[in-house]
């Protein structure tokens, strides 16, 4: 992101050395590749969906001791054909693949998510989970698999997501894991720790998300957080308060400090933006210096707010 290139620059200038910059996605699948190699390496492109608000969604851990426990399906199939050992990804298969635990998890979500979520989650599963058309022609001369425009030969088909994994996903693999081995370390090595925590915009990010990166701080390390819980971008992911996402982080004993004033817009604009949040009538006509500041226009219908 741009942000991080220019923390990144900075902290070299400054000389600074040994501090890991990054979005959380990148973190987050950086992580898990290296303790997980088997998980795919193609992230599917992020979209504003109902599935990935579900796979976000604090209800979906209520159902995290089934898995780890092993459900009806689970045993038929230990018992059945399988010939390799059971690894992290097909505890997502377990997980996404059964529509009595999803159906649940919407159930425990309280009306938040849409019951035609499950469908859209198997659907998705179920393509990602498939084998790419390269791999299901593996025995196919590798020149006859060659497209016109170089791509692969499920892009822009049904198939497109075929071995890819979420990137809302990450978060979920270790939490799983965690609850299955009782520890974030793998054979190929154990999660990041880190002195120092900084975290920029925590209002967007899932408390599973958050509970990852709280056990990424190193005993007796720190978190400074930052964020404004009244400026979400991310529409599937609902803020529960600056208290929880503490208690999520390992910090239930912390102090916050409110910024009183506002240095991105003028006074006048932020005062009607305290007076929108407030909920208290909003003046419809601004006076003296602020009219310069403030335009109102009237439109008559929604159409119109969109031209």
């Amino acid at each position: 992101s741009g942000l991080g290139r220019l923390v990144s620059r900075s902290l070299t200038e400054l000389g600074v050395a040994g501090v890991t910059v990054a979005t959380f996605a990148e973190w987050a699948a950086g992580q898990a590749w290296r303790l997980f190699p088997e998980l795919p390496r193609r992230v599917a492109p992020a979209e504003d969906s109902a599935v990935a608000q579900l796979k976000r969604h604090p209800a979906l851990c209520t159902v995290f001791a089934e898995i780890v426990a092993g459900t009806p399906a689970m045993r038929a199939v230990r018992a059945g054909y399988r010939d390799r050992p059971e690894t992290v990804r097909d505890l997502l298969l377990h997980l996404y693949g059964d529509r009595v635990l999803m159906r649940r998890v919407v159930a425990a979500a309280d009306g938040e998510l849409g019951e035609e979520v499950v469908g859209e989650l198997l659907a998705h599963t179920r393509v990602q989970f498939a084998r790419t058309t390269e791999h299901a022609l593996a025995h196919v001369d590798r020149e006859r698999l060659q497209t016109l425009d170089c791509q692969p030969l499920d892009a822009g088909t049904p198939t497109a997501l075929a071995e890819t994994i979420d990137g809302e996903d990450f978060a979920v693999v270790f939490a799983l894991h965690r609850r299955v081995s009782g520890g974030d370390a793998t054979r190929h090595g154990a999660l990041a720790r880190y002195q120092h925590v900084l975290l920029d915009e925590a209002q967007e990010l899932a408390p599973i998300e958050l509970e990852l990166l709280g056990r990424a701080v190193a005993a007796g390390g720190s978190v400074t957080v930052a964020g404004d819980g009244n400026q979400q971008v991310d529409a599937g992911t609902r803020f529960r308060g600056w208290p929880a996402a503490m208690t999520e982080l390992g910090q239930a004993e912390h102090t916050t400090v409110t910024l009183a004033h506002s240095y991105r817009c003028p006074p006048a604009i932020e005062a009607l933006a305290r007076e929108v949040l407030s909920g208290t009538p909003v003046a419809t006509r601004a006076r003296g210096q602020d009219a310069a500041t403030l335009v109102w226009t009237r439109h008559e219908q929604r159409a119109h707010l969109v031209c």
